[in-house]
């Protein structure tokens, strides 16, 4: 005898459920913006990524959009990571 199909229950994404305040472009010409209105160098350094993390704590708790760049010539430290919440608040650290 056959059984009837029942509807499966699938789990959303997670990625799905995110309502982004910021989205990757407006963030970027914000960080753009407040780059030159504090005068921050990057001399001798490249854009490595930006990812859309979850921060648990460090430097404060929310989803971010995460700036890196690192050096151009390899070295140990001095890296500069950028943090765009979706509150607006940024925070600059140098590694």
């Amino acid at each position: 005898m056959a059984q009837e199909k029942k509807p499966e229950k699938r789990e959303t994404s997670a990625i799905q459920e995110i309502d982004l305040k910021i989205t990757l472009f407006e963030s970027a010409e914000i960080v753009k913006k407040y780059i030159k209105r504090n005068n921050l160098q990057f001399k001798g350094m490249y854009l490595q990524g930006i990812t859309l993390q979850y921060m648990k704590d460090h430097p404060k708790k929310g989803l971010c959009w995460h700036y890196a760049w690192n050096h151009k010539k390899p070295r140990l430290g001095g890296e500069k990571v950028l943090f765009h919440y979706m509150d607006g608040t940024i925070i600059i650290h140098r590694l």
